[in-house]
């Protein structure tokens, strides 16, 4: 698999934009910048459950799992979780935690790898937005990508090391699902 894939499967960037607004309505990005789409049974944040990392850098251990994620939070808009759900039965995969991330002007994250792949729909981005994989060839230290909004959704293999930058002037927001 290359770094970044285009996919076939589609959805109205009009619709998943007002899906995202509908939530803003309810629930504004907080400061972590990720707002969760689905959480675990029981959660007492169902929009900030599955936000961040589930690896804990000091224990040096996972804290959750991505199939912990199961329960879909009930204001999330139908168009979207239909398409979210048309995505994970065209690939074939499980759901894991499915985000909107948020990256603000002149902010990133750092280098990093995930333990699967994840699959982006591109809310709004800029033409300095870019997804960075490190070392793709010998004596490349790094090759970046600016995914567009073009109402694909895109196939990133972040199992490969890589880290995000938004170098423009507008915030970036992806939905982020992470496929198990």
């Amino acid at each position: 698999m290359n770094f970044i894939e285009k996919t076939a499967v589609t959805a109205d960037i009009t619709q998943m934009t007002k899906d995202l607004n509908d939530v803003l309505d309810v629930f504004s990005f907080p400061k972590r910048e990720q707002i969760g789409l689905n959480h675990r049974p029981g959660a007492s944040d169902i929009w900030l459950d599955n936000t961040g990392s589930i690896y804990d850098r000091d224990e040096q251990k996972f804290i959750a799992d991505e199939t912990d994620f199961s329960v879909w939070n009930d204001k999330i808009p139908t168009y979207t979780t239909k398409k979210i759900q048309e995505l994970a039965n065209s690939f074939n995969f499980k759901l894991g935690r499915v985000r909107y991330m948020r990256l603000r002007p002149k902010t990133g994250l750092m280098v990093h790898h995930d333990q699967e792949a994840r699959f982006h729909f591109v809310l709004k981005t800029n033409p300095h937005s870019y997804a960075f994989l490190t070392n793709p060839q010998p004596g490349i230290d790094a090759s970046g990508w600016n995914v567009p909004c073009d109402g694909h959704f895109y196939k990133i293999d972040t199992t490969k090391e890589h880290f995000v930058y938004n170098g423009g002037n507008t915030d970036r927001i992806h939905l982020v699902i992470c496929a198990i």
